[in-house]
């Protein structure tokens, strides 16, 4: 029998008053994305690793439709490290429809901005001035979690949290 593990981490917030980077990353269509597309809107940033990704898409596709327009959900995927010469292999390995982009981070910026934890869904929300208000590292969907974010996104203040 398998034992399911649900792991979440929210981290201690002194990042709070961070920005959201300014960034200029293409997704895997090529299409150039920029910080000032997202402009007074709020911002979840969900990125990983390869080992992450596969909790990325259920945290994305939770949020984006629990939140419908009152934010906008921005999925990076962490490929420091991939030799250039794989680069389009790579990009073929990702979602084939345009609705389901994701920024192809080769340089690595948001890891070494924010510290993604490896092998977790790395969930970053920034409010409608692009500052940091929550930031947590999660495995499996958990609803009580969900709860709290998008109330979290409601009132737009920063969490100073440990679970």
């Amino acid at each position: 029998m398998f034992l399911k593990i649900t792991l979440f981490i929210l981290i201690a917030m002194p990042l709070c008053a961070q920005d959201l980077i300014d960034f200029h990353i293409q997704d895997q269509f090529k299409q150039v994305h920029v910080t000032s597309d997202y402009a007074g809107e709020v911002v979840i940033v969900i990125g990983s690793d390869k080992n992450g990704c596969d909790y990325d898409k259920l945290w994305a596709a939770e949020l984006s439709q629990k939140l419908g327009d009152s934010a906008r959900v921005l999925p990076v995927a962490h490929m420091k490290g991939v030799p250039f010469f794989l680069k389009g292999f790579i990009r073929g390995k990702f979602p084939k429809q345009p609705e389901n982009w994701i920024l192809m981070d080769w340089g690595g910026k948001f890891n070494k901005v924010y510290s993604f934890e490896p092998g977790l869904a790395n969930i970053l929300v920034f409010d409608r001035q692009g500052k940091q208000i929550f930031k947590a590292a999660a495995g499996e969907l958990d609803q009580g979690i969900v709860s709290e974010l998008i109330l979290i996104i409601n009132n737009s203040t920063c969490v100073d949290k440990n679970l």
